[in-house]
């Protein structure tokens, strides 16, 4: 895919040895993540980014790093990001299904799509049965977060 300016990936084309990748994405979620037992110091800057297909992947973002992205990034916003590498997503808590993360370096170059940006969607509730429940508990498989009526 491409815009007038800038080619790019869709998140779900990543591959983690290809080199100069790029995407345009929404950030559909943004949190600090930090360190309770030390003081709620700042481990990462969390992301959940969204491409037009759907695809959602996270990108955390080093704590060294985090205090220049902070201010760039605005929740619902869309981005063309390049100059990233990419990493199983083997975390303890699996946000995505996506195999990959983006990480971010002191070479990422992030900027907000005003012009020509692509249409991708808003995020969307992903709704489970009570099996489906019990089939992924204590697999590590999809954060679920439980809303009671």
């Amino acid at each position: 895919m491409a815009t007038d300016r800038h080619p790019y990936s869709m998140l779900g084309d990543l591959q983690k040895d290809l080199t100069n990748q790029a995407i345009i994405v929404r950030l559909i979620r943004k949190w600090e993540a930090c360190n309770r037992r030390r003081g709620s110091k700042l481990m990462s800057l969390d992301l959940l980014l969204m491409d037009e297909t759907g695809f959602v992947i996270k990108a955390p973002i080093n704590h060294r790093l985090a205090r220049y992205y902070n201010n760039i990034f605005q929740e619902v916003s869309i981005y063309y990001i390049s100059n990233f590498a990419l990493d199983e997503n083997n975390g303890r808590l699996k946000l995505t299904d996506h195999k990959l993360s983006i990480q971010f370096t002191h070479l990422t170059i992030a900027s907000e799509v005003l012009d020509d940006a692509p249409r991708i969607g808003k995020p969307t509730f992903r709704f489970h049965s009570h099996e489906q429940l019990l089939m992924l508990a204590n697999t590590n498989q999809i954060y679920i977060r439980m809303i009671r009526p």
